[in-house]
């Protein structure tokens, strides 16, 4: 093995293990964009919740000021709630795709050195064959000299 080959091996093996790294990021990126998306959808559907209960107890009866005031602040509180898990949706999306872009460039630097490598095998296995074939005629040549058959 040649000291190029055997550095792009060693730069090929450490562009897998980054791409492997990339792709747990990826992963995990994804994986918290589905937790706050979950988040999201459980605070709007308690925003959804309060909103009924809140008509529901403000039709045919009266509220004192009081639970009112209360209600409303609870209202205020859920709606702050979705909020922050949109904001927090929406950043765990920008990272995902963050995520989904530094894996794509891992990968492609991990397949250009995996085909520089193909290559210079390729390379170094056409000259020992050249070597083989040109052993060979060279043997066969000085074989007809000598006047061996063959």
């Amino acid at each position: 093995m040649s000291q190029r080959e055997r550095a792009l091996a060693a730069l090929h093996r450490l562009r897998d293990f980054q791409h492997g790294q990339q792709e747990t990021a990826h992963r995990l990126a994804q994986h918290d964009e589905n937790a706050q998306l979950n988040a999201l959808q459980r605070a709007r559907s308690a925003l959804e919740h309060g909103q009924q209960q809140a008509g529901s107890a403000g039709q045919g009866s009266s509220l004192d000021l009081g639970r009112a005031a209360l209600v409303a602040q609870l209202m205020e509180g859920l709606l702050e709630n979705v909020r922050d898990r949109r904001s927090a949706h929406e950043q765990a999306g920008a990272r995902t795709a963050l995520a989904a872009a530094q894996h794509l460039a891992a990968q492609r630097q991990r397949d250009q050195v995996g085909d520089h490598l193909a290559q210079e095998r390729a390379r170094l296995q056409q000259a020992s064959d050249v070597r083989d074939f040109d052993d060979r005629s060279d043997l066969l040549l000085a074989r007809r000299l000598r006047g061996d058959a063959t």
